[in-house]
């Protein structure tokens, strides 16, 4: 058998009685009486990890119930919970002392003696300096650590704490502290980054590219495009008049000969518009692939479409 469970069952067995009688004081509250049972049961079997938050719920349920408190204290003794276990002896001394019941008070008397120098400590040490910094609070895993605790060694549960330090206009600090029974810790409180070196302060603009140039440039090839697709649907419409109002001997009628006079004119103005869609194209095709300070330029990707074949420049602005 193993020996935390024989120390148990020994302590059950001898507090059993004084047990038993107190709770005959909460025979109204049957939900703790059954409570009661399933814990001490778990017990019997080891199982501290269900026996113990059911004694928890007895206590709470029971604050008078002096021997729930010493069976609490066999539990948490029984898990490994030293600091749990101290505590909840010296809280039921306390309790069979102001009801009297002297057996029960020198036996967590006893319980307490036994363990106070095996729990574990950790000291809260806050600098002078910190002290009086505005919101100042320290967490013991979740649980505020008040100023009058600062610099006490409290006894702890052996094992891992997390600490954490909050202060007005600071970042949450925190720190996991690894501690053995027996032994003793210490948590230097330290203050964390101020919030505004944490990206909260409003971020510096970064420097923008003009657009009045790609505008104009843009503009420039959907209006040159634009006149040299006109232009040369124009032209093809006047050679078409000419091949049918003209002959082989180039003798045509007054409307072959107006469209023979027009076609030099939209030839020229095809070419100069297409000159200059292509001219914008090329300045705005530039700006999209000349790098900023703050991005690398446009991406060229090919596509393919009916009809067109071709780049097709991408940039995220």
């Amino acid at each position: 058998m193993h020996p935390r469970l024989r120390f148990s069952l020994l302590a059950l067995w001898t507090l059993a009685p004084l047990t038993l009688a107190s709770l005959a004081h909460a025979a109204d509250d049957p939900v703790a009486v059954a409570l009661y049972e399933e814990g001490t049961a778990a017990m019997d079997e080891g199982d501290f990890a269900t026996a113990c938050p059911k004694l928890e719920e007895v206590v709470r349920r029971v604050p008078d119930g002096v021997g729930a408190k010493l069976t609490l204290a066999e539990c948490y003794q029984g898990a490994g919970r030293l600091a749990s276990a101290w505590n909840a002896y010296r809280t039921a001394e306390a309790a069979a002392a102001k009801a009297g019941q002297t057996e029960r008070r020198q036996k967590a008397a006893a319980g307490a003696r036994a363990l106070a120098g095996k729990v574990a400590r950790i000291a809260v040490v806050v600098p002078e300096a910190l002290r009086g910094v505005e919101g100042l609070q320290v967490l013991r895993d979740g649980v505020s650590v008040d100023a009058e605790q600062w610099g006490v060694e409290v006894p702890v549960d052996g094992g891992r704490h997390v600490f954490a330090v909050e202060a007005t206009g600071r970042r949450r600090l925190t720190k996991a502290i690894d501690v053995r029974d027996g032994e003793a810790a210490r948590f230097a409180v330290e203050l964390g980054e101020p919030l505004a070196t944490q990206g909260l302060a409003p971020p510096a603009e970064e420097p923008s590219r003009s657009l009045v140039l790609p505008g104009l440039a843009l503009g420039a090839a959907v209006v040159g495009f634009g006149v040299a697709g006109v232009s040369t649907g124009l032209l093809l419409d006047r050679k078409a008049t000419i091949a049918d109002e003209c002959d082989e001997a180039k003798r045509c009628s007054p409307s072959g000969i107006d469209a023979v006079d027009q076609v030099p004119t939209f030839d020229a103005m095809g070419t100069a518009g297409f000159a200059v869609g292509a001219v914008g194209a090329a300045g705005l095709l530039t700006w999209l692939l000349w790098p900023s300070e703050t991005d690398e330029g446009a991406v060229l990707s090919p596509a393919v479409a009916p009809g067109f074949a071709g780049l097709y420049a991408e940039r995220a602005f």
